[in-house]
């Protein structure tokens, strides 16, 4: 229910009545129960309808002031009563009731504190009129203004606020305008308050919460009532304006007990308790730079309290008291690179109070909170240690002693970074991101030695990663012995040069060469790879630099002739038109493709070892395949020239079952080179060539109705279309079906039993056996047997009719068998003396 209506313009507060042994408290707004400490979260404020309590004046100094920063001033100044004022009671006589119910003289305090570490002073101010939001400012050993207004007409309260480097601040606080509550702030640009800014319009808003970074980036995030559940809202201030106004972050559901962190880079991270109608979860919001992102849900169960924290990088750290089932226990996430960690579990054995938690600006973190450990109530404490800087890569991982090569290190979390050391010695570095830093390389003597960054959060662990390796001045070529060769590959060759140390490539052009042997520092034999006819650059890599090119460094590749290696197929119709794939090497320049003396029809140049070409026409029999480049012709190999594609004039016994495995004899004609048979989309189970003309196959199972049926050769397929038909075939049915009565007496009862036997069916495809009182199917029986069924029927007379029926693989049944069986009536006197 809301908190302000148009028909109540008071607002309603009560003082808090707990359970002191649970420390729950029943809302007097909503009735609904709410724990002393959730309660305390939101300033006294329900955090499911927003009904006010009161806070009283210490409660107010400990929300708003760095705990042990406020020191009170004029404690010698008390009230008199200089007018003598009477109503109902003497003034005299209010101030010292008022000054025994509170145990304080004056019920205004006035003093100094730090608030986010800066020492200003806001307070909550009645004029007579109404609750106001004042301020003052310290600097420079004085205070600059005393007493400045920053809030609108209305009843203001729970002021925060939030300062940059520069010493200018934002405070913001909650408004009762006599319509709504809403969240006001106002800016100080280091000489004036600037006139309040209305963040939200509408609803109930409370518990505003503000971060400032050193820059002056500004997220404040609140807890509104929207008219059907409280949601957590937030405003980014950058760059002179507030971009965004009531932006909601929270999922569908009752949030309070927003808490909010900014980081020097403006990314952000807001948690709350989160209500989702089962359980207080906690919730979590990361602003990017640019948005928001959607709620994570960081815990499940009962939840409250949630603290947070975000370091320069955007590493965040939420902590929350959370209920395990059996005791209150402190819980930690954290978010790095883009993802919240599991929930852990921070507590020893005992029962754990709200934590506080505290986050350094290079990710450090530390926890603290009171556990009751069964004997006495301590101060815990967790330290978290933010992830080291890692090195996974270094590019190159190895240059010339002399120093001065650009090396670009990969890794993560490459943050606040002192210094980067090779060996003992720094080195100039650059960083690109959280993840790379180019660095430039310190001379060195030959070796290999560590790289360690080094950084506020530590010193990267020392990996076979980390290491670069110094080496000799780069080599050079003189000579190439020979300096040409064919475009093939293998033929040998002597590099003569300098610096031929750590050798770790030889290189033709791009291609590396197939195998190579340093045989001093000043010869290397190399097996030159296949490559293109032309001209290219042989190159040497060491480990410390590559040999520049030069007319020396020279390689001059010639064109072999073609070799033939393989025809596929090497057969096909005398007709010609075929397509056939030559295979070889040094197919470059081909300028014809000869079967025997004839042309091919036309051909294609797939790749140096690979042609397709179409096969002319030409009479049966062996003929010789040449392949002619401009620089020579391959060797022969041979083509065989065969008959035509096959034909199919007649099957005999065209039909069978569908499943399959009777023999169906083709005849036609061209049956030479068969691979397969086919009946329909399948493959024959089996099939025989017994004559060029004839071939028997065995047909595979299929589905009842026509197919054809092809022959497949090494040349072809059979065109004619001749059709075979599947049938289903019902399966031969048992035989000698019959039926007796048998009884079995029982004390008080005779048990009849029809015994039902028959003969098996002769069709080996029978797997069952049915038997059926009318539509009734009383038993089934294998194929196996025993061919026997015992019906049990208690009807002392009368007669019963079954029938049986056979069934194959398919459930194609045989025609039914049926049986009666009769039994004879028991006399009268039998019964009665049963």
């Amino acid at each position: 229910m809301g908190l302000f209506s148009r028909n109540k313009p008071k607002i309603k507060v009560q003082t808090t009545k707990k359970d002191s042994f649970s420390g729950w408290i029943k809302c007097s707004g909503c009735t609904e129960l709410v724990h002393a400490n959730e309660l305390t979260q939101h300033l006294n404020c329900c955090p499911k309808c927003g009904y006010h309590y009161r806070l009283s004046l210490s409660q107010r100094i400990e929300l708003m002031a760095d705990e042990g920063t406020f020191k009170e001033y004029f404690t010698h100044i008390k009230p008199l009563d200089s007018l003598g004022f009477v109503d109902t009671e003497s003034y005299t006589d209010r101030l010292a009731n008022a000054q025994k119910k509170t145990g304080r003289d004056d019920a205004v305090a006035t003093g100094l504190c730090a608030m986010g570490g800066v020492n200003v002073a806001i307070w909550q101010l009645n004029n007579g009129t109404t609750n106001i939001i004042e301020t003052a400012t310290f600097r420079e050993g004085n205070w600059l203004s005393f007493s400045t207004p920053l809030s609108s007409p209305g009843s203001a309260s729970s002021p925060q606020v939030g300062i940059d480097s520069s010493g200018n601040a934002i405070a913001v606080w909650q408004l009762n305008n006599g319509t709504n509550f809403i969240i006001e702030s106002a800016r100080f640009d280091g000489n004036n308050w600037s006139a309040p800014v209305g963040l939200t319009t509408e609803g109930t808003a409370s518990a505003p919460q503000v971060s400032v970074n050193a820059s002056g980036e500004a997220v404040v995030v609140w807890q509104r009532h929207n008219g059907t559940n409280n949601i957590i809202e937030t405003a980014n201030y950058s760059n002179g304006k507030w971009s965004s106004h009531s932006l909601p972050l929270s999922s569908i559901g009752s949030a309070s007990s927003p808490q909010i962190r900014v980081s020097s880079s403006g990314q952000a991270v807001a948690v709350w308790e989160f209500f989702n109608g089962t359980s207080h979860i906690i919730e979590s919001a990361i602003y990017t730079g640019d948005h928001w992102t959607l709620p994570t849900m960081l815990t499940q169960g009962f939840a409250k309290d949630p603290q947070v924290g975000i370091d320069a990088s955007g590493l965040a750290i939420a902590t929350w008291q959370f209920y395990n089932g059996a005791t209150f226990v402190i819980e930690s996430a954290v978010y790095h690179d883009g993802n919240w960690s599991p929930a852990t579990d921070l507590t020893s054995p005992g029962s754990a109070s709200p934590s506080q938690l505290g986050v350094g600006p290079s990710g450090h973190a530390v926890a603290i909170w009171q556990l009751y450990n069964g004997s006495s109530n301590i101060i815990e404490a967790a330290i978290y240690q933010p992830p080291l800087p890692i090195i996974a890569h270094v590019t190159p991982n190895f240059g010339s002693a002399t120093g001065g090569d650009s090396i670009t290190i990969t890794g993560t979390n490459l943050f606040f970074l002192n210094s980067v050391k090779f060996g003992e010695t720094n080195a100039s570095f650059t960083v690109n991101s959280s993840t790379s830093i180019t660095a430039i390389v310190p001379p060195q003597p030959v070796g290999t030695t560590d790289i360690r960054i080094i950084s506020q959060r530590g010193t990267t662990p020392l990996t076979e990663n980390n290491q670069y390796t110094y080496h000799n001045p780069s080599p050079t070529l003189t000579s190439i012995m020979p300096n040409f060769g064919p475009s093939t590959a293998g033929n040998s060759i002597t590099i003569t040069g300098t610096n031929f140390i750590d050798v770790v490539a030889v290189r033709f052009g791009q291609l590396g060469a197939l195998n190579f042997t340093v045989n001093s520092p000043t010869s290397i034999t190399a097996l030159v790879p296949a490559e293109s006819v032309g001209a290219i650059d042989v190159k040497i890599t060491t480990l410390t630099g590559t040999s520049p090119a030069s007319i020396n460094s020279q390689y001059i590749y010639q064109t072999p002739p073609p070799t033939l290696t393989h025809i596929h197929p090497n057969f096909g119709p005398s007709a010609g038109g075929n397509s056939v794939t030559i295979s070889g090497t040094n197919f470059i320049n081909v300028n014809a493709i000869k079967f025997g003396s004839m042309n091919a029809s036309s051909f294609i140049v797939n790749s140096p070892t690979s042609i397709t070409a179409i096969a002319p026409s030409e009479s049966a029999g062996i003929v010789d395949i040449t392949i002619a480049t401009l620089t020579g012709t391959s060797e022969n190999h041979h083509y065989t020239y065969q008959q035509p594609i096959p034909t199919i004039s007649h099957l005999h016994k065209n039909f069978g079952p569908i499943t399959g495995g009777n023999s169906v004899t083709i005849t036609g004609t061209n049956f030479t080179h068969i691979t397969s048979v086919h009946f329909g989309l399948k493959k024959a189970i089996s099939f025989k060539v017994d004559s060029p003309t004839s071939i028997t196959a065995i047909a595979p199972p299929g589905a009842a109705g026509k197919v054809d049926v092809r022959i497949e050769t090494s040349i072809g397929t059979s065109t004619a279309k001749v059709q075979y038909t599947y049938k289903q075939v019902i399966p031969l049915a048992p035989s000698n079906f019959k039926g007796r009565v048998t009884k079995t007496n029982f004390f008080v009862k005779t048990d009849f039993i029809d015994v039902l036997t028959w003969d098996p069916s002769s069709d080996p495809s029978v797997v069952e056996y049915k038997i059926y009182q009318g539509n009734v199917l009383l038993e089934t029986v294998t194929a196996k047997g025993p061919f026997t069924a015992a019906i049990h029927n208690r009807s002392e007379v009368g007669s019963d009719t079954y029938t049986l029926v056979a069934l194959n693989a398919a459930s194609i049944s045989s025609l039914p068998l049926t049986t009666t069986v009769t039994k004879e009536a028991i006399p009268e006197k039998k019964r009665k003396k049963r």
